[in-house]
């Protein structure tokens, strides 16, 4: 067996025929590859911006009064996401990030509700704990971008805040519904969930319990039935 340290032979057998070249033999030139232009999606917003602040005679309202309102929303759409722009700079301490667009925003919130809804849902399994609803889960995430993570929670900007408890309604409503399933039982939330955020680092945690939610409510019930029973006055004699 030959070595990979052993040369090789650039000669061809002798045995061998070389292929003759012809003109159809010859590959196709390559066609270079170039990159994508990015489109900036406020570059109309931006043109607007410089026709106004140019010279007085360069610039000129558009005729129709509908024309004027698009032109006045997308100056104030852009002017808004450099508030949000400016936001994230003042609480991570780094230069601020392009602007997004509503749509690039509610697309990363979107992935962000997956992400944070299927890393909770799996981590509740089945556990001794889970008959009284306390069963703790912690999920660990990355949201680099505090304005996506604001936008989750409906801030209305990036978190100002380390640490804050949402009831587990609440939570939901921004996650979606968050159900486990083990042993025949469906696990839901138990409590209020905590949720820690570091803008600078985008670390985040979300934790709290879980359990049978169900079957704990309604040995709930059976218990306030019982308790009820118990503690009723006495009924008088009919004869009494």
């Amino acid at each position: 067996m030959a070595s990979l340290s052993s040369p090789i032979s650039t000669h061809a057998p002798s045995g061998s025929r070389k292929r003759k070249s012809g003109t159809n033999s010859a590959p196709a030139p390559k066609k270079p590859r170039g990159r994508k232009v990015k489109v900036d999606p406020y570059a109309t917003a931006k043109g607007y911006i410089d026709a106004i602040l140019g010279p007085p005679d360069s610039f000129s309202l558009p005729e129709s009064p509908q024309d004027i309102l698009e032109m006045l929303k997308t100056v104030a759409e852009y002017a808004k996401n450099l508030e949000g722009s400016v936001a994230v700079a003042s609480c991570t301490g780094q230069d601020a990030p392009p602007p997004k667009t509503a749509e690039q925003l509610a697309a990363d919130v979107e992935r962000l509700q997956t992400i944070i809804n299927r890393g909770v849902t799996k981590q509740m399994s089945w556990k001794p704990s889970c008959r009284d609803g306390g069963a703790r889960f912690a999920f660990d995430g990355l949201c680099a971008d505090p304005r996506v993570f604001g936008a989750l929670f409906r801030l209305g900007g990036p978190p100002k805040w380390k640490a804050k408890k949402f009831n587990r309604d609440e939570f939901e409503e921004f996650v979606g519904d968050v159900q486990g399933h083990a042993r025949y039982s469906t696990l839901k939330l138990m409590s209020d969930v905590n949720i820690r955020y570091n803008p600078e680092t985008g670390e985040f945690k979300v934790s709290g319990t879980y359990g049978d939610r169900d079957a704990w409510e309604a040995r709930m019930r059976a218990a306030a039935r019982a308790a009820a029973i118990t503690h009723s006055p006495p009924r008088p004699h009919p004869m009494g």
